[in-house]
């Protein structure tokens, strides 16, 4: 199975971001003689890596999910990067999800999330709302509609 195009960009920004930072901490590290920078842009390069591989295996072992339908409604929680999200899937059925991440959406358009699957135990659906985890999103695209019905 062929990794999404989206989550295939959110990985390669991932990489290239964790390799610019540990090569230009390092380069101004020796430049300046600082070791202080050089332990720092190994630490960044080490913490990159374990999230880099983290990603890369969830994609091999297939621990996410695709969840697609019209947005709804949007409620950006901004001190904890979430979004609560309505979406409608096959024109009846609506979906409630708490999405981690920073992302920009339109009410009325159709998009197609992925999402890594975690183990939500029921103790947790309890809790209110600001403490419930949140749903990580591995990628996210927007889609057009198909039929010619927009919201």
């Amino acid at each position: 199975m062929k990794m999404p195009t989206p989550m295939v960009i959110k990985f390669a920004k991932l990489v290239i971001a964790i390799a610019s930072i540990a090569i230009l901490g390092t380069v101004i590290g020796i430049a300046l003689k600082d070791q202080t920078l050089l332990y720092l842009s190994g630490g960044v390069a080490l913490a990159g890596s374990v999230k880099a591989i983290d990603y890369f295996r969830t994609y091999k072992e297939g621990r996410f999910e695709s969840v697609e339908g019209i947005l709804l409604q949007e409620r950006v929680i901004l001190g904890r990067k979430r979004h609560s999200v309505v979406l409608q899937q096959d024109d009846t059925e609506q979906v409630q999800l708490l999405l981690e991440g920073r992302f920009h959406l339109q009410v009325g358009s159709k998009y197609r999330f992925y999402l890594k699957k975690d183990a939500i135990h029921t103790e947790q659906l309890k809790l209110p709302e600001v403490l419930q985890p949140a749903k990580i999103v591995l990628g996210y695209e927007k889609l057009s509609f198909s039929s010619g019905k927009q919201i």
